[in-house]
């Protein structure tokens, strides 16, 4: 495509006649190139502002991210601030501009962004573009642990449409950043913390085409007290009662009550821990409290 050169006396101080640029706007279907053979640089990165839920049963992590599609060239826009009232930089509605198809491959559901949002471009054609979006993403969860356990989950970013020969990723942030910036600005309190985020780049190959990615590792750890309070110390209470009933006379009569108790005990926190664990994986919680119900049933 050919370079456009927005005519300035859509300028003035008060504001920006869109007719400036609508031969850009009427390209937008199209990669903003001058030489199609050139891939399009575009460094993304994204701050983690929420853990929303960790479904364990659908193996689901819902989060809230502000997608930063930090910078990339629009080689079709430029302008002479100095002609045109010393203007550096606009705000120009996302729905009449190119924006990269970033996605994420991890995503099971549809993209959430709210709509009518804005990017940025400044006079020499380089473009900025966030947005916020809730993300549902699959995630393998290892709850071997439970309540003690770490994830590991990933969000792999890459185009749907373009491949290394239209479209390279980059990023202009190191993970440490967006690490310190997600842990500042995360805004729940609830059942899980963020401990880390890195990063690789590998590339998929579909067929004969290759796409250019970034893969971020979000490793997260569960806080335990809610289970520690509401199930660990009364199981354990339990176990305790248990071993104490051996000290009570085979003769005595408020043996057999007792162990009833006992039983009925096991087979309520049994059904509590069927609501908490996933449908598939085996912590290590759910075998020990069977092991003691089925030995208490031997003795009983």
């Amino acid at each position: 495509g050919e370079a456009f050169t927005i005519n300035c006396s859509g300028f003035d101080q008060y504001g920006v006649d869109p007719a400036a640029f609508q031969a850009v706007f009427d390209r937008k279907a199209f990669r903003p190139v001058v030489n199609n053979s050139i891939p399009t640089h575009v460094n993304i990165s994204f701050t983690l502002s929420a853990i929303l839920e960790v479904n364990a049963q659908l193996q689901l992590l819902t989060s809230f991210l502000w997608m930063n599609l930090q910078m990339w060239d629009n080689p079709l826009i430029s302008w002479n601030p100095e002609e045109c009232v010393s203007l550096k930089r606009l705000t120009v509605s996302a729905e009449n501009l190119w924006i990269p198809d970033i996605f994420i491959l991890e995503s099971m559901d549809v993209d959430r962004a709210p709509p009518g949002l804005t990017a940025f471009v400044n006079s020499e054609g380089r473009m900025k573009y966030d947005r916020p979006v809730r993300v549902t993403s699959i995630c393998n969860l290892d709850i071997f642990y439970f309540p003690f356990d770490q994830q590991n989950c990933t969000l792999t970013f890459s185009s749907f449409l373009y491949t290394v020969d239209s479209m390279l990723l980059g990023m202009d942030k190191e993970v440490w950043e967006i690490t310190d910036t997600s842990r500042n600005l995360i805004q729940t309190q609830g059942e899980w913390e963020l401990l880390g985020i890195n990063k690789a780049t590998p590339k998929m190959l579909v067929g004969s085409n290759l796409y250019d990615q970034i893969t971020f590792y979000v490793a997260i750890r569960r806080r335990p007290s809610l289970y520690v309070i509401n199930l660990l110390v009364p199981s354990g209470f339990l176990v305790v009662i248990d071993a104490l009933s051996f000290y009570l006379p085979a003769e005595s009569e408020n043996r057999a009550p007792f162990k009833m108790t006992l039983l009925l005990g096991y087979n309520v926190f049994l059904l509590m821990m069927n609501d908490l664990l996933p449908a598939s994986g085996t912590p290590l919680i759910s075998m020990v409290l069977p092991t003691f119900q089925e030995s208490k049933d031997s003795r009983a």
